[in-house]
């Protein structure tokens, strides 16, 4: 048992690079990494009523817009019965986040025969504390995996989102629909195509705006300056 830990402990180890630059990550790379993860929540599950896993939905890289279509699947599942509790939807980006998240929570630093030796890691993946197995296991509950998918699929409002078809350039072009692209990869995509890449919703040339940038607060600060000098009305002494 020691040693099927320690394996799964090292392949989060040994994967972790592949999800270090999302603009490289293949299909069969993701669908490696997915495999991965189950092996890990699976060796970690224990006696847990339930167990959580992931499943990625219909993916091809027949369209090299795989990157902005394709959804892994989150699934909690009763293990008596192999009944769905319940299921979560993340596109790629949130699915990498809560890998890393994983990744980041425990990690096995020796192992000689059946005595193992755990690190449980901060958020800024720095300070750690010595744990022992079961306190390991603990720490990647169900109730923690569904916690990190969560706070995943939430997105913060003041966050200029990642081009989901190149996840290297920030969204500069919004549709009709509001699905955000860059402008390089929305114009490429625009050459042979009249939909929008993520829900196919048909759309015209003059249905896309421009995101502008965050103005500075010396611009914020003349604007509201020069609201105040135009309103209400002179007086004459």
């Amino acid at each position: 048992m020691g040693q099927s830990y320690s394996f799964a402990s090292k392949i989060l180890q040994d994967h972790a690079l592949v999800l270090r630059d999302l603009a490289i990550l293949s299909h069969g790379g993701l669908l490696d990494t997915v495999k991965h993860i189950n092996k890990i929540l699976d060796n970690f599950s224990g006696d847990s009523v339930h167990q959580i896993l992931f499943a990625v939905k219909e993916l091809s890289d027949e369209n090299y817009l795989w990157k902005a279509t394709v959804r892994i699947y989150c699934y909690k599942i009763e293990k008596s019965s192999g009944l769905v509790k319940t299921r979560k939807v993340l596109d790629l980006r949130q699915f990498c986040k809560v890998y890393r998240d994983v990744l980041r929570q425990v990690r096995c630093t020796k192992c000689i025969g059946d005595s193992e030796e755990w690190e449980q890691v901060d958020e800024n993946g720095e300070a750690y504390d010595k744990i022992n197995l079961e306190q390991a296991r603990e720490a990647l509950t169900v109730s923690m995996i569904i916690t990190r998918v969560d706070e995943a699929m939430k997105k913060q409002d003041d966050e200029i989102e990642e081009c989901c078809i190149c996840l290297e350039r920030q969204s500069d072009v919004i549709l009709a629909c509001v699905h955000c692209f860059c402008k390089v990869c929305i114009e490429k995509w625009s050459d042979s195509h009249g939909t929008c890449p993520v829900c196919r919703v048909e759309v015209k040339t003059d249905d896309s705006w421009e995101i502008p940038e965050m103005p500075s607060k010396g611009e914020i600060a003349s604007y509201v300056m020069d609201l105040a000098e135009g309103a209400g009305s002179s007086t004459s002494n």
